[in-house]
């Protein structure tokens, strides 16, 4: 709630001297210590919105951080302050991948073209929400010369690690394809009629006929699901996550395997075989969700194979699964700090936590998973 707070003071409040100077002295604070780089970063964005200067005068010292967040903040500052030149080295050359598509996605909103070169870049990058973001950069784009051969070599790449979750920016690939490629470019396209989504199929279908006028019949050969067994599911009755928080205690999940038992099975396994270890919970909403379990601590990355929905009710405590749309859970989980019937029947629900709800309220953005067990008689 008070990072909140100081997010509303750079919002549409009349301006303050004094919140100017209380969001300055804030700023100042940033330092190295882990857990406390919030309150800072929250102010140095806020204090954007407010005074120029005083941002201005702060934001080399949020850039050159040794934490990705407080740089990825940087960003959300520099796009406040229209610092082009600092998003663009944001863009190009940080280390985490997140703080890169924080600097391309200002860029990209503020319609700036040196968004084309940054995006180019970044279609090379491993990072899915990246990818994502880059071919947005491409929507008007003059210069479809350099931008097709890059998007063809994305999604060739993509492609080659077979995951489910890869469609997000491989549909946002063909889209842009479809805008400013041609038929010399179905040679690179052919094998995408045949690919494990069944959406990529029928996309590259409807690219391959309205460029040469010939139809083409997807015939998609999809990834095999993972096994789940009845007796892994029994396995599970009585059983219960343990998720502990590195320095901060440690929670409980009951699982629920009568209404969910695909999703338990899949989120058991995978803790057992220590997926979960040294992620973190990367999007805390107060009065809403935290969310966690992702690889690049975003969105777009998670396990590779999809999940099927168990929808549930969503209740203060019960625990779900972040997806994208129907059936496209990826091991991500959320928590839900209040009572949220709006994603009733919308998101599985497979287990509620008993105990360890006060560990739950503390977390905050970037807060390290130290690892998840399974626990019970």
């Amino acid at each position: 709630m008070w990072l909140q707070a100081i997010d509303l003071l750079g919002g549409d409040c009349p301006p303050a001297e004094s919140s100017s100077t209380e969001l300055a002295a804030l700023a100042e604070t940033v330092s190295d210590r882990s857990r406390q780089w919030h309150a800072p970063t929250h102010a140095l964005v806020a204090l954007a919105h407010r005074d120029r200067a005083a941002a201005t005068r702060l934001l080399p010292r949020f850039v050159a951080h040794q934490t990705w967040q407080v740089r990825m903040y940087a960003a959300r500052a520099a796009a406040v302050l229209g610092a082009t030149d600092v998003l663009v080295k944001l863009g190009n050359a940080d280390p985490h991948d997140n703080v890169r598509e924080a600097a391309l996605a200002a860029l990209i909103e503020a319609k700036r073209p040196e968004a084309i070169g940054v995006a180019l870049g970044a279609l090379a990058r491993p990072d899915y929400q990246l990818v994502l973001t880059a071919t947005r950069a491409f929507s008007t784009t003059t210069e479809p010369a350099r931008a097709v051969p890059a998007l063809v070599n994305a999604m060739a790449r993509i492609t080659k690690e077979h995951k489910d979750t890869s469609r997000d920016p491989r549909m946002a690939i063909l889209e842009k394809l479809q805008m400013f490629g041609d038929k010399s470019q179905a040679p690179a396209l052919e094998a995408y009629v045949k690919d494990f989504d069944v959406r990529v199929a029928l996309k590259a279908g409807e690219i391959l006929e309205a460029w040469t006028g010939t139809p083409r019949t997807p015939a998609p050969d999809p990834l095999p699901a993972p096994g789940i067994t009845l007796a892994g599911v029994q396995e599970l009755r009585s059983k219960r996550l343990r998720v502990t928080m590195a320095g901060r205690g440690s929670f409980e999940i009951a699982l629920d395997v009568d209404f969910a038992p695909l999703t338990a099975v899949r989120i058991a396994r995978r803790a057992g075989e220590g997926y979960y270890d040294g992620l973190t919970f990367h999007r805390v909403v107060p009065n809403f969700v935290i969310q966690g379990g992702s690889p690049g601590a975003n969105e777009y990355v998670g396990d590779p194979l999809y999940m099927r929905d168990e929808v549930g009710i969503h209740r203060r405590g019960t625990v779900g699964i972040s997806t994208r749309g129907r059936d496209t859970g990826d091991a991500q989980m959320f928590v839900n700090l209040v009572d949220s019937p709006r994603l009733d029947h919308q998101y599985t629900v497979f287990g509620t936590v008993v105990s360890g709800m006060d560990v739950v309220d503390g977390v905050l953005e970037g807060d390290v998973i130290e690892r998840v067990e399974v626990v019970g008689p």
